[in-house]
């Protein structure tokens, strides 16, 4: 770890499911130093700010996500899902 780095926080907590630690299969940096995380088992997507803040980006449960993408300039997501196999595509703050 570079020495340059600090720790924000000792942990972030993110949902009440049990064993959650096990099921954040997909982080994905955005542009603006902020996180994307996808947690597979609840179907939540959180935003992870520099800070280590986390809020929901849809307060709706988005059932069966497969796959996601980022545009490049962090300001649209794409998600497949399956079962059934629809693509929705967000707006992001």
């Amino acid at each position: 770890m570079s020495r340059d780095m600090v720790r924000v926080r000792r942990g972030v907590a993110m949902d009440a499911g049990e064993n959650q630690h096990k099921f954040f299969s997909m982080l994905i940096p955005l542009h603006d130093q902020r996180w994307l995380f996808v947690n597979w088992f609840t179907n939540k997507l959180w935003m992870v700010d520099h800070q280590g803040k986390t809020r929901l980006v849809k307060e709706t449960k988005i059932k069966n996500i497969r796959n996601t993408c980022i545009s490049p300039d962090a300001s649209i997501m794409a998600l497949r899902t399956e079962k059934p196999s629809t693509l929705k595509i967000y707006k992001l703050d």
